[in-house]
């Protein structure tokens, strides 16, 4: 890179770009330029504020980044992970009164914010496509059947257990069994309801 490319991405003149340079500053990439600033001179030098240079420099304290090769829920668990630390980064700014920290940190917690988004919204697709979720009408469609037969199931059950139930008694049994029917419907009628 070129000093005056340098010094335009630094944002100071070319004349304080070769000075520096001259002192030992790297020229070969602004984050390296800008560390080796931030590290030898007395300047508050602004960080670097693209999300992509907070990541590498997260990725450089050993925090594992999600990889597009990974697997969905790899990369959720890894985005939650990276945002909870970006987060966290953006409450040291924060507090700090660090402006220009707190606004690149913010904007890693956003693009990590939409990049976990995405893939949750891919992994649900994925799920449905494999038939490990289906859809609330599905699911309607399914428990309703279930809860037909057990109904038919259990609106015969009172008639033909109550002679087997108490044979000297039939009648009481069969009222018995249909009072249990009837408040065994009002449970699941309940239970639907609160679904």
């Amino acid at each position: 890179m070129t000093t005056t490319e340098l010094a335009a991405q630094l944002g100071i003149s070319r004349q304080a770009t070769s000075k520096l340079i001259a002192r030992g500053m790297p020229r070969d990439a602004v984050s390296r330029a800008q560390s080796w600033r931030r590290r030898n001179t007395g300047s508050k030098v602004p960080k670097d504020i693209s999300p992509d240079s907070a990541l590498a420099e997260l990725e450089a304290e050993g925090e594992e980044l999600p990889a597009d090769s990974a697997s969905l829920e790899e990369q959720l668990a890894l985005v939650a992970r990276v945002r909870h630390a970006a987060a966290r980064r953006y409450d040291e700014a924060i507090a700090a009164r660090e402006d220009d920290s707190a606004r690149r940190w913010a904007q890693v917690v956003i693009s990590l914010s939409q990049r976990g988004a995405d893939a949750e919204l891919k992994l649900r697709r994925a799920r449905e496509m494999e038939k490990k979720t289906i859809t609330y009408e599905d699911a309607v469609h399914a428990f309703t059947g279930i809860l037909k037969e057990l109904r038919t199931y259990t609106d015969a059950m009172p008639a033909s257990l109550a002679g087997r139930v108490n044979p000297a008694d039939t009648e009481h049994a069969l009222k018995t069994l249909v009072e249990w029917r009837d408040n065994f419907h009002r449970m699941i009628h309940a239970a639907g309801e609160k679904v």
